[in-house]
């Protein structure tokens, strides 16, 4: 979705917020049907599902989690309630995903979470590796301690996660359909950037300056399969698993 007008209603612009959310290669698996200005569906759009990397649509699920969350965090901003439900359904189904029903009950408000919004990327450049305080990971599992797990970095735990998320990024990688399948959402060319509103632009992988003038200008998306590019990724994904200050792992 391109960037929120000014004069465009308010669910309009909440649900450019929800839009940026992050999601699996940048592929943004939703679709809202919008019904006046207070009630919303969301469905999964099996057209931007992953098939390689993603053959359960477990991920495609998880984005989708994303995008609701922000359009929660979002329309609180705008002085609005959410009656959020969540659908039961089987993988591929056309039935909404959530109903969302709005509900003014503020006006709007200065909110630091909407520019946090527009600033989120997800990039694998090294994390802080101060571990995090015991009162905050102590916070974050209690929402769910059976279910929520925290692991140090310099734990055995910590040090196994560490290990396997790089064998197992290294794994995808290298393995030919991924590529494929990867190279099907890259955006190097402003151009494709601009029409698709989607994927993995040179701005989203954190490829700017002379650099990112070079890709976007001599670079197509099959040079993203290239051992060069290939090894670039492993490179920076073991700089980014061997330097965090932990783990948090869901089950």
């Amino acid at each position: 979705m391109e960037s929120v007008d000014s004069d465009k209603n308010e669910l309009h612009q909440i649900l450019y917020y929800a839009s940026l959310a992050g999601s699996s290669h940048n592929s943004q698996p939703w679709k809202v049907e919008a019904y006046g200005v207070d009630s919303i569906l969301v469905f999964a759009d099996a057209t931007r599902n992953l098939p390689v990397v993603d053959p359960t649509s477990r991920e495609l699920y998880i984005s989708i989690g994303a995008f609701i969350e922000n359009l929660n965090s979002a329309a609180s901003c705008y002085g609005y309630k959410t009656d959020i439900k969540i659908n039961t359904l089987p993988v591929g189904s056309s039935s909404p995903v959530a109903s969302i029903a709005l509900s003014k009950f503020g006006e709007n408000k200065e909110d630091p979470i909407l520019n946090e919004i527009k600033l989120r990327t997800t990039l694998r450049t090294p994390f802080d590796t101060t571990s995090i305080k015991q009162s905050d990971w102590e916070e974050l599992v209690s929402i769910e301690d059976s279910h929520i797990h925290y692991y140090s970095a310099t734990s055995e735990q910590g040090k196994y996660i560490a290990k396997k998320e790089l064998e197992a990024y290294t794994q995808q990688a290298k393995e030919i359909h991924a590529q494929n399948e990867l190279a099907s959402w890259i955006r190097f060319s402003n151009k494709d950037a601009k029409e698709k509103q989607d994927g993995l632009t040179t701005a989203g992988m954190g490829i700017n300056g002379i650099g990112g003038f070079v890709v976007r200008n001599f670079f197509k998306p099959e040079d993203s399969k290239k051992e060069s590019f290939v090894t670039q990724g492993i490179n920076k994904t073991t700089l980014q698993v061997e330097n965090c200050g932990g783990w948090i792992v869901i089950t």
